[in-house]
C-alpha cells in the first residue's frame, strides 16, 4: 500500500504535460486586417502517448491564457480571439500549464482600392507625364509593390515611378498593378506641328520651265492637318497650282509662298529669258556725207532678261563712226 502511494505521487502527479502534448495554434503568424478578429484556436497535440496517463491530474487543472506583449497593438479574449486595435506589430504568447506557444501578429489597414491617377491622357510627343497609384483609404497598409507597364513601347515609355515619356504619335495603354489590383491609362500622343520649309530657297528658271516645290514639315510625322496654299506674288512672271508646281510663263523675279495653317515658307524665283540674236534693220545703208541715223536693234526673243549692253564698232573710222547710242 505504502508503495503504491508513493508511485502515484511520483508516477502520475509529478509527470509534466510537455512530456504526452504539444501546444499547437492556427498559424503561428498571423496578418490581421483593422476589420477583422483571429481565433488562435490552441489545442493540444498528442506527443507521446507511453506519458498521457502520467499527465491527467494536470490536464484536468490545466487551462489555456492568453498575452499580448503589447496590448495597445492586440487584445485576446479567454476564448483567444484576437481583437485588432492600431497598426503595428506585436506577440500573443499561448500558455497551458507548462506549454506554450508564440504567435507573431501584424495588424494591417486593410486596401479599399487602387487606381491609377489619370484614365485618360493626352500627350505630345517628346513630353513627359508623371501618373500614381492612388491608394483608397490613403493609409491602407501596402504590401506589394507597384508595376507601371506601356502596351507599345514604340509609343510611350513608362518607368517604375510612373514617369511616361511620349515617344511617337499613336495610342497606348498604360497597366498599373499593386497589391492584386489592377488599373489602366488610355494615352494619346499626337506630335503637333512646330514649323515647315520648302525644299529650295532659291530657283533659277528659264522661262517655260516649270519646278515642283515641296514641303517639309517639322516634325516630319506630324499628325496636325497638312494642307497646303501656294501662292506666287506677281503671277505675270509664273503660276502655281495646288501640289506646288510653278511653271514660268516670262522673265523676272518673284517670290512663292508655301502655307500650312499659321506656318509660312518662301522661296525666291528669278525666271531668265536669254537672248538668242540681234538684228539690225539691213544689210546695207547708204548716207551723205554729214548725214547721221541711228540704226536700231532687234532683240530675240523681245522680252529677253540678258544684259543689253551694246558696244559699237567702225571697220573703217575715216569712213564712219559710231558712238554708244548706235
Amino acid at each position: 500500500a505504502i508503495g503504491a502511494i508513493v508511485y502515484n505521487e511520483v508516477y502520475y502527479l509529478n509527470a509534466e504535460v510537455s512530456s504526452a502534448y504539444e501546444l499547437t495554434v492556427a498559424s503561428e503568424k498571423i496578418h490581421l486586417s483593422t476589420r477583422e478578429t483571429s481565433d488562435l484556436q490552441a489545442d493540444l497535440a498528442i506527443a507521446d502517448e507511453a506519458y498521457l496517463k502520467r499527465s491527467e491530474r494536470k490536464m484536468r487543472e490545466g487551462v489555456y491564457t492568453y498575452e499580448a506583449a503589447d496590448p495597445s497593438v492586440v487584445s485576446v479574449s479567454p476564448e483567444g480571439i484576437i481583437t485588432p486595435l492600431k497598426v503595428g506589430t506585436t506577440t500573443v504568447t499561448v500558455r497551458f500549464a507548462e506549454l506554450s506557444k508564440t504567435v507573431e501578429v501584424e495588424v494591417y489597414i486593410p486596401i479599399d482600392s487602387i487606381t491609377i491617377s489619370e484614365h485618360e491622357l493626352s500627350m505630345h510627343v517628346g513630353e513627359k507625364a508623371l501618373v500614381r497609384a492612388v491608394i483608397r483609404p490613403v493609409n491602407a497598409t501596402l504590401y506589394g509593390e507597384t508595376v507601371f507597364s506601356s502596351g507599345n513601347e514604340n509609343i510611350a515609355r513608362i518607368e517604375e515611378n510612373g514617369m511616361i515619356t511620349a515617344l511617337a504619335p499613336g495610342r497606348a495603354v498604360i497597366t498599373m498593378e499593386s497589391n492584386g489590383f489592377t488599373d489602366t491609362l488610355v494615352l494619346s500622343i499626337d506630335a503637333p506641328l512646330h514649323g515647315i520649309a520648302l525644299n529650295e530657297k532659291e530657283v533659277s528658271l528659264i522661262k517655260g520651265e516649270s519646278f515642283l516645290f515641296e514641303i517639309a514639315y517639322d516634325p516630319e510625322n506630324t499628325t496636325d492637318p497638312r494642307d497646303a496654299a501656294f501662292s506666287v506674288e506677281d503671277e505675270t512672271i509664273g503660276m502655281v497650282d495646288e501640289d506646288g508646281l510653278f511653271t514660268s510663263i516670262a522673265g523676272g523675279e518673284t517670290v512663292l509662298t508655301a502655307e500650312v495653317g499659321k506656318f509660312k515658307a518662301v522661296s525666291k524665283i528669278s525666271v531668265r529669258v536669254p537672248l538668242t540674236s540681234i538684228r539690225l534693220p539691213g544689210e546695207a545703208l547708204t548716207i551723205r556725207a554729214g548725214d547721221s541715223v541711228t540704226l536700231p536693234i532687234s532683240y530675240e526673243p523681245a522680252d529677253t532678261t540678258d544684259d543689253l549692253t551694246t558696244v559699237w564698232t567702225s571697220s573703217d573710222t575715216s569712213v564712219v563712226i559710231v558712238d554708244e547710242n548706235g
